[in-house]
């Protein structure tokens, strides 16, 4: 555990350039929270590829970018200006996150050529969002770790103990320590919106990402589809997959909730944890150009308090994979 505090304070360090211009580039903060997520299969009842990944986000939302102007000297607003010159609100987020990936059998200490390989990430990321009345714009970058250092092996073992599983054998396999370096640009963009018994408030978005860096690089493109009592914001309606969804805080005085689904096409050009090391030789699978996930949640929310679930389907990511992929997430966002 101390090998992942000592990490994750290096890798503080090397943001921290950019953590000083999302923290003190804007006006004083709006509303800020804290967002913990855990995702797990064992919802589902398995104990295979995507098996965990949990983490802390914290946001801050501002009520106008009318500032903009008067920071032109900062480079993240200078950039926020050119890719969205209509915003009229900011978010800003940073997040520590750790994902862990084990092939479908976890009891033998053999190395299973044609199956997921044992990989753990652990990374910082750093998001700058801008939103107007129809679109959010969507930039972030992520510095990390992959490899033993990230401490998903440790992660995983004490979550089975937790849980009564038996402890997974072959984390000796795993892709071995190298820097991750990504950078991720996304728009989501409200398409048609409406009231259904003229009580439920409906909307129906598309959005777009580009994935870039050491990690992950390719595309994803989908819709997204939201119902509620209440008209809902668009923050945090296209997430980078998978975790990291960022509920933007809310103060309504009485308890509310939305119902979402998502469903998106993922044009994967490098994925690590199925291509493995990208320096030296490792364990690697062919993965499949194209996969495809559906996303169906539920959020409640009141005084600022978000409590989420989420429940995802994954088509298979590589060509030697029996089954897809399901997986269950539990949010929690408090203000602060």
């Amino acid at each position: 555990m101390s090998i992942v505090i000592n990490r994750c304070i290096q890798i503080k360090s090397l943001l921290q350039p950019l953590l000083l211009l999302l923290t003190l580039s804007g006006p004083p903060l709006h509303t800020q929270s804290l967002t913990f997520f855990l995702e797990n299969d064992v919802v589902a009842r398995t104990d295979r590829h995507y098996t965990h990944g949990c983490g802390f986000i914290w946001t801050s939302a501002t009520d106008s970018l009318n500032w903009k102007l008067k920071n032109t000297g900062a480079p993240i607003i200078n950039l926020a200006k050119r890719l969205h010159p209509t915003a009229m609100y900011s978010s800003r987020s940073i997040a520590l996150r750790q994902f862990a990936y084990t092939p479908q059998n976890i009891k033998t200490h053999t190395l299973l050529k044609n199956d997921q390989p044992y990989a753990g990430a652990t990374f910082l990321t750093a998001r700058f969002s801008s939103k107007d009345a129809l679109t959010v714009v969507t930039l972030a970058f992520d510095i990390g770790i992959l490899g033993p250092d990230a401490g998903a092996a440790a992660m995983q073992k004490a979550v089975h103990r937790l849980i009564h599983s038996p402890a997974p054998q072959g984390w000796e396999h795993q892709l071995a320590n190298e820097l991750i370096l990504n950078l991720h640009l996304g728009q989501l963009r409200l398409w048609k919106q409406g009231l259904w018994h003229e009580q439920m408030h409906w909307r129906l978005s598309h959005f777009a990402q580009g994935h870039f860096g050491s990690l992950l690089t390719g595309g994803t493109g989908g819709l997204s589809f939201t119902l509620g009592p209440d008209p809902p914001a668009l923050w945090g309606a296209s997430p980078w997959q998978p975790g990291t969804v960022i509920t933007c805080p809310t103060q309504k005085t009485v308890p509310s909730w939305l119902l979402f689904c998502k469903t998106e096409v993922n044009l994967v050009l490098r994925n690590a944890y199925l291509d493995g090391n990208l320096l030296h030789p490792s364990h690697r699978v062919k993965r499949k150009p194209l996969i495809v996930r559906l996303q169906l949640g539920f959020i409640t929310h009141w005084r600022g308090t978000v409590l989420a679930w989420h429940f995802t389907l994954e088509g298979r990511s590589f060509q030697t994979q029996r089954h897809a992929h399901r997986y269950g997430a539990v949010i929690i966002t408090l203000p602060l």
